[in-house]
């Protein structure tokens, strides 16, 4: 039972993988800032550009912690 979940979550990944390839290079992103293409990536790191990219979209302002705000982390 344990090999066929762990198969299933490694299926899981990939698919996610793909659908955030496929996203990012919609938005022309092939290539990590370093130079690394994308492909190369971490899920972590295809999830983190695809947010920073959708954020950059959107006219989001990336989160910055002030005195105010500080204590709700």
């Amino acid at each position: 039972m344990e090999k066929a979940s762990k198969e299933v979550r490694q299926e899981e990944v990939k698919e996610r993988k793909q659908y955030l390839l496929t996203k990012l290079q919609s938005m022309g992103i092939t290539h990590y800032p370093d130079g690394r293409d994308l492909s190369e990536c971490s899920l972590f790191t295809l999830e983190y550009v695809y947010i920073q990219e959708k954020c950059k979209r959107g006219g989001v302002v990336e989160w910055q912690p002030t005195p105010e705000n500080e204590a709700r982390v």
